[in-house]
């Protein structure tokens, strides 16, 4: 067991929360697709929000370069896309309110024709204070195409790396 402390964001002045790095977390116990890539792993609270230099070795280590996947029903999709409206309260009445959530079900539909989102990440630096989107996808199989390969700039510069 690891213990990461880090700043919650959004919060006002720098509210710290332990975070435990714990068995349950590490990639060798989640479900896995393709060549290994784990899918809807079980990530430790804030895994998203922390800084990479922040995060244990053991973590660091475990998880550096290796993309992973979380699906995403519409379903999953409409509760956060509630609470995201209720939580800005930005003065819908209760007919835009639902007209809202029906153009968002509607897009959600159009890129995911099957339901479910697939999105994948990797902490591999592209970001420095979380793992990197690699990109979103309305199939497993092209999402685990892109762990294979990678994303577009990352093969680019890989390839420049080569050519020094």
């Amino acid at each position: 067991m690891f213990t990461i402390i880090n700043a919650i964001p959004g919060a006002i002045g720098e509210v710290l929360r332990v975070d435990v790095y714990r068995d349950e977390n590490r990639p060798d116990r989640q479900e896995k697709v393709g060549q290994g890539y784990p899918l809807n792993p079980v990530l430790r609270e804030n895994f998203v929000f922390t800084p990479h230099h922040q995060r244990v070795p053991a973590e660091r280590t475990d998880w550096w370069d290796l993309p992973y996947i979380q699906s995403m029903t519409w379903e999953q999709s409409e509760v956060q896309s509630r609470q995201a409206l209720q939580a800005w309260d930005d003065g819908l009445n209760p007919i835009e309110f639902e007209a809202r959530i029906k153009a968002h079900k509607e897009s959600f539909f159009a890129f995911n024709p099957s339901g479910t989102k697939y999105t994948v990440y990797c902490p591999d630096g592209g970001a420095w204070d979380r793992p990197t989107r690699w990109g979103c996808f309305p199939t497993l199989e092209e999402a685990i195409e892109r762990c294979d390969n990678g994303p577009l700039w990352r093969r680019c510069k890989q390839e420049a790396a080569l050519c020094v």
